[in-house]
């Protein structure tokens, strides 16, 4: 009896060690799986030191041209409207105008209707700003994550300012081709957002509909206190915030903002000038083809390059390049978003997607417009 009692035990030790030994590979496999990505970060960015020394006059003047790029096209044509759209959303006008079209918004898209703020301020405003607000809808109770991310997927794209303005009358010397573009990007958002609502149909199951992520602040007491937190002045304390103040706040984000705009601007100017160079000495003398492969890193660049090709190509790639939005701006939203749970999976398809179709908009626009 004994014997058997001492082969139980050494089974149930066996398991027990079985047990602790498997999460142990599994962890080692991850680490080693890590380590191997991290080995490969680490050797791109020592490699990158040399090739800066290398090509630093090539460097040295592409960031000097992305400066004066910024200073002459980027900040005049943004700034105005991010300190603009500051003021929309922390004087709670925001939240007015998205109460308007919250109902049709929820029927259109099939996104929970706090959302709707999003559609106006990642349309009007341009990038980073949808996502910020995205990011803060999440983290404050307001809506779930599911909703904001695939919201992101159509709510964080160029604002008119900026394609109207800096794109279209600046580079392109085309304010009548920049509204066009925008038109075409802001009817793929519309049909990419419908294209989100056939998926989350397909896709969400219905015990995920009713779970407790999905429950709005106001059913969940367990939110009240982050809902505090991120609540305004004017909401919480009184007297309300004077408007003084929300201005100086809202000059002040949005200076910080700018200053990131354009530090990526630049620093991706001289990314795309590089990979410029060796497209090149590879041979490759095609402007269309350095132009797109320059759009896919940074769209300010690349829409630059893309000018000198003619109003149908420029215009083509233009539309491209504003619907992917580049790994500049990709990063910018990545960053904005970390921390609040929103998936990133959406936001890339939306992307390819807009990326695709809004050529071709373009192209019918500009054919119903004369322009070609």
């Amino acid at each position: 009896m004994s014997q058997i009692n001492n082969s139980i035990s050494a089974g149930k030790a066996y398991t027990r060690v079985s047990g602790h030994l498997a999460p142990s590979k599994r962890k080692c496999r991850n680490e080693n799986q890590n380590s191997f990505a991290y080995i490969i970060k680490c050797i791109l960015i020592i490699s990158a030191f040399p090739i800066l020394v290398i090509f630093s006059e090539t460097a040295s003047y592409a960031a000097s041209e992305s400066l004066r790029l910024c200073a002459f096209t980027v900040i005049p044509s943004l700034f105005p409207f991010l300190v603009l759209s500051a003021l929309i959303t922390s004087s709670g006008a925001g939240n007015v105008i998205g109460k308007l079209i919250s109902v049709p918004f929820e029927k259109l898209f099939g996104i929970d209707r706090s959302c709707a703020i999003l559609f106006l301020i990642g349309n009007l405003t341009g990038y980073p700003a949808g996502a910020a607000a995205a990011a803060n809808l999440v983290m404050s109770g307001q809506t779930d994550k599911d909703s904001a991310s695939r919201a992101l997927a159509f709510c964080n794209n160029t604002g008119p300012a900026f394609l109207i303005t800096g794109i279209g009358a600046g580079i392109l010397s085309d304010k009548t081709l920049g509204i066009i573009i925008w038109i075409a990007l802001l009817l793929t958002s519309i049909l990419c957002g419908i294209l989100m609502k056939r998926t989350a149909v397909k896709t969400k199951p219905k015990e995920m509909q009713n779970s407790a992520d999905a429950i709005k602040p106001e059913q969940n007491p367990l939110t009240d206190k982050k809902l505090k937190i991120y609540k305004s002045d004017s909401e919480v304390n009184n007297p309300p915030v004077s408007f003084s103040v929300i201005f100086t706040k809202a000059v002040g984000t949005s200076a910080i903002n700018m200053l990131s705009i354009c530090a990526f601007v630049t620093f991706f100017g001289v990314v795309t000038s590089l990979l410029k160079s060796a497209l090149l000495s590879l041979g490759c003398k095609s402007s269309a083809v350095i132009s797109l492969i320059t759009c896919f890193a940074e769209i300010t660049c690349g829409i630059k390059e893309a000018s000198s090709l003619g109003t149908l190509p420029a215009a083509l790639i233009t539309a491209a390049a504003v619907g992917w939005s580049g790994l500049s701006v990709h990063f910018q939203t990545s960053s904005v978003t970390e921390g609040s749970g929103i998936t990133m999976k959406y936001y890339y398809k939306g992307k390819i997607t807009t990326a695709l179709v809004c050529p071709i908009l373009t192209l019918i626009l500009m054919k119903l417009s004369g322009k070609i």
